[in-house]
């Protein structure tokens, strides 16, 4: 009998540590995961691409890799980059993360725990990630340095843009231009995109890059914090974003630069629909954003049908309250009265979401008409960030709006 006893007490300790290992590496492999989704056949596509390709979840580092991100170590020591309170915020040198291993340079990831994003019902989780791009000289001078935000498209990867304009950046910063640290915002979430609003399906993603990203960077960096040092761009999805914080909040970013921003004229609604038929996953998110329902429990939010749109009424308007009725939000910047340095609208004649070009040329008038500063550009390609974004756009635009040291 005593020998049953200990055969019984031998399986159940064994159970237990089976199940300790299998939840420590659970956790591990949680810990050490960041998921990106590759472009969908949405708004959102890799700023390399033309067309859209199939959706696909990779590891970091295996995006990095896949990418091309150099093995040549950054050798900078993380204790050359001040740490924000632990609690909080957590720090890592991407030491493995240069296109070029003579460029002093520097990319730090910043893990986040984010009240704002907390506030969601979607199960999305309130750790959040962002990447700061430390131009050559940030660790061998003391000079504080303007802060430029980045905000990407719908279903990319923040790690797209850095592996694709790093070393461009790199080479502009080294053959002169004026240097500014760049913050890549990550704006996946749990169901594709977070259009960069407050929601109370989503969460506030607008007071988390607002209040929380733009204060921790500059409590913890060299910044020059204040809005006339302040830039924000973004591309598609993250062009929406840049346009509509920067307009509520010209008293943090002074400029503003998009690409093929999510914008489309008022009588362009159906073509929006039309380019997201067959695809639900940013219908949801569109719909969580901009027509959020906390008691729809499967979806979190208003998904306007394609036929008989104006039927329904109080959805259509808020699906229109989204990407377009821009006339309401440019008088409502104006009321604030405190104008913009600039704003930069780019986009592609050929872009395959056609809504968009038409959606740019519609606010471009509506700026023009309210006589509001502004520039525009157009160039070819798809809908894409131009190959020549930093040299041409980038570099100059922020180095002349900007207000340096």
């Amino acid at each position: 009998m005593r020998a049953f006893v200990y055969a019984i007490i031998l399986v159940l300790l064994t159970i237990g540590l089976v199940g300790c290992s299998a939840k420590k590496a659970s956790d591990d492999a949680d810990s050490e995961d960041i998921t990106t989704i590759a472009e969908k056949d949405t708004l959102g596509n890799d700023a390399e691409a033309d067309t859209p390709a199939d959706p696909e979840i990779e590891s970091e580092a295996e995006t990095q890799a896949d990418l091309g991100a150099s093995q040549e170590a950054v050798t900078q020591a993380a204790t050359t980059t001040p740490a924000p309170e632990a609690s909080k915020v957590q720090t890592e040198v991407m030491t493995n993360f240069s296109a070029d291993a003579s460029s002093k340079s520097q990319v730090v990831k910043v893990t986040f725990q984010s009240d704002a994003i907390a506030k969601n019902v979607i199960g999305d989780t309130s750790t959040r990630r962002f990447y700061i791009y430390l131009p050559p000289t940030y660790n061998s001078s003391d000079t504080n340095y303007p802060v430029v935000y980045f905000l990407h498209g719908y279903g990319d990867s923040p790690l797209t843009f850095l592996n694709s304009y790093k070393k461009k950046l790199d080479e502009a910063f080294q053959n002169g231009a004026k240097e500014f640290i760049l913050v890549i915002l990550d704006g996946n979430n749990k169901t594709g995109g977070s259009f960069y609003v407050n929601s109370p399906a989503s969460g506030n993603w607008e007071d988390y890059i607002v209040n929380e990203v733009v204060t921790c960077i500059d409590e913890n960096y060299r910044t020059i914090a204040d809005s006339n040092s302040r830039g924000i761009s973004g591309y598609s999805m993250g062009g929406f974003g840049a346009l509509y914080l920067s307009l509520r909040h010209p008293d943090i970013f002074d400029s503003t630069l998009v690409f093929c921003p999510g914008v489309f004229a008022e009588d362009d609604l159906a073509a929006v629909l039309s380019s997201w038929r067959g695809s639900s996953d940013i219908k949801r998110s569109y719909a969580q954003a901009f027509s959020p329902d906390i008691n729809i429990t499967k979806d979190y939010g208003n998904i306007l049908q394609d036929s008989d749109i104006e039927a329904q009424n109080q959805i259509w308007s808020d699906w229109m309250n989204g990407f377009s009725n821009w006339g309401q939000k440019l008088d409502a910047y104006l009321a604030l009265n405190k104008p913009l340095k600039s704003i930069k609208i780019t986009y592609c004649e050929g872009d395959y979401y056609q809504w968009i070009p038409g959606g740019c040329e519609y606010l471009i008038d509506l700026l023009e008409e309210k006589q509001i500063n502004h520039s525009t550009d157009t160039f070819t390609g798809g809908h894409i960030v131009p190959p020549n974004a930093i040299e041409n756009y980038f570099v100059p635009f922020f180095g002349e709006t900007l207000t340096y040291q």
